[in-house]
C-alpha cells in the first residue's frame, strides 16, 4: 500500500478511499481490498442492528470462515523426507 496514493472523500454522512495503486501487485491489492469491502458489505446486511464495536468481531468472524473454507479445499499433502536424510535414516 505504501506505493499508492488515497483521498479521502465525504458525501452525504458518507467517507469514501479512493485508492490509485502503482504497484507490481496492484491487481493483487484491489482483489484483496474488494475482499474486505465484500466482508464489509455482509456484516453489514446480514446484522444492521450491531453497534459498531460489535462489527469488528463480526467481520473478524467471516474473515475466519472464508480462511476456514480455501483452506478446507487445499490438498493435502503428505510429508516425504529429502532423499538424503531418508538414507541417512533407512
Amino acid at each position: 500500500m505504501l506505493a499508492g496514493v488515497a483521498r479521502l472523500t465525504q458525501h452525504a454522512g458518507q467517507s469514501r478511499l479512493l485508492l490509485t495503486l502503482s504497484h507490481a501487485a496492484g491487481d493483487q491489492i484491489k482483489a484483496m481490498i474488494a475482499s474486505i469491502r465484500k466482508g464489509l458489505d455482509h456484516v453489514s446486511a446480514t446484522a444492521p442492528q450491531l453497534p459498531k464495536a460489535a462489527r469488528w468481531p463480526a467481520l473478524v468472524r467471516y474473515i475466519v470462515d472464508k480462511i476456514i473454507a480455501a483452506k478446507a479445499k487445499m490438498p493435502r499433502h503428505t510429508a516425504l523426507a529429502p532423499p538424503g536424510l531418508a538414507a541417512a535414516m533407512g
